[in-house]
């Protein structure tokens, strides 16, 4: 490949990079829209928390709850290899 040609190839090359980018940012500017129950959900949080709920939430012993099965057995006991 000559001269000649590598030049004219490193012009086709930028031309369809740029152009590339401009319908890509093009198309991002028309196309993103959010749609309106999307936008209601993204309303920010706010902080308002009961402080002495938290208290009590730190103050507590731990619970076990009372159906409390680490094997998995109804018993609580585990069972046999089959």
């Amino acid at each position: 490949m000559g001269r000649r040609d590598t030049l004219i190839l490193s012009i086709l090359t930028l031309i369809t990079a740029i152009g590339w980018i401009v319908f890509d940012v093009y198309h991002a500017s028309i196309d993103t829209t959010v749609p309106q129950d999307v936008e209601e959900k993204l309303s920010p949080v706010v902080p308002n928390f009961d402080k002495n709920l938290i208290q009590k939430i730190k103050q507590r012993q731990i619970v076990l709850p009372l159906e409390s099965s680490p094997t998995g057995s109804p018993s609580g006991k585990p069972t046999g290899a089959p």
